[in-house]
């Protein structure tokens, strides 16, 4: 539950501490065998605020039917600034509108490709960046049945992004699918620059339209100057 305590293994403290639920998101499935079976799996997104360092972090609890006094927990710490460092860290999850389970998938994402961008997995890097262009596409104008570049172009076309920004998400994409299919290694640098396009359409998704309600809000005094007469 948002806004509750939790306990959770902190990355920066190294070990169990007192946590504050930021956000939870929890996404129940049902997979059936036969007419009489089925089994049952629960995923629960959480981005938690250790209560002594003050660090965001992400968690994963994982659990199915078939292993039910079981839970699988995966724990993705803050990136260290090496390659590069995430605009978006995790305790700054608040200014996101997460209400979806699509869009902690992609918030997810989003820590994960940086860590990788970190390692130095270029490959894998790119990869998940052409899913994030991608995910926040469809977050815009919805899944096209032609696939990843007709939701870019109905994107571009519905007016969310540039001429400029088009061609350079087009790039985006294809080093990423180049990266998936055709055995492409790219630079680190090139990945950087593509991660840096995919934030800027983070920020149009989930960041500007909250500034926007916020300035919205300001009282400005009138504009008291008369018209000019032609």
């Amino acid at each position: 539950m948002e806004g509750a305590k939790t306990k959770a293994l902190c990355p920066e403290c190294e070990r169990e501490m007192n946590c504050k639920v930021e956000k939870e998101y929890i996404n129940n499935r049902s997979f059936p065998v036969n007419d009489e079976f089925s089994i049952d799996v629960c995923d629960t997104l959480a981005v938690l605020i250790c209560q002594g360092c003050g660090v965001g972090f992400f968690r994963k609890n994982s659990w199915h039917s078939e292993a039910y006094d079981e839970t699988t927990t995966e724990i993705f710490p803050p990136c260290d600034p090496v390659a590069h460092s995430p605009k978006f860290q995790s305790y700054e999850i608040v200014e996101f509108s997460l209400d979806s389970g699509a869009d902690m998938f992609l918030y997810g994402l989003y820590l994960e490709i940086s860590s990788a961008l970190n390692a130095g997995l270029t490959k894998l890097a790119a990869m998940g960046i052409r899913t994030l262009a991608d995910g926040l596409c469809i977050k815009l104008v919805g899944e096209q049945p032609e696939g990843i570049s007709a939701n870019l172009k109905k994107t571009f076309e519905e007016k969310h992004i540039s001429q400029s920004e088009f061609e350079l998400f087009s790039r985006v994409l294809e080093i990423g699918n180049s990266s998936a299919h055709r055995m492409f290694s790219p630079a680190l640098d090139d990945v950087r620059l593509c991660l840096e396009a995919a934030e800027r359409l983070m920020h149009h998704v989930y960041i500007a339209p909250k500034n926007l309600q916020k300035l919205n809000a300001v009282q400005t005094p009138p504009n008291t100057r008369k018209k000019r007469t032609p």
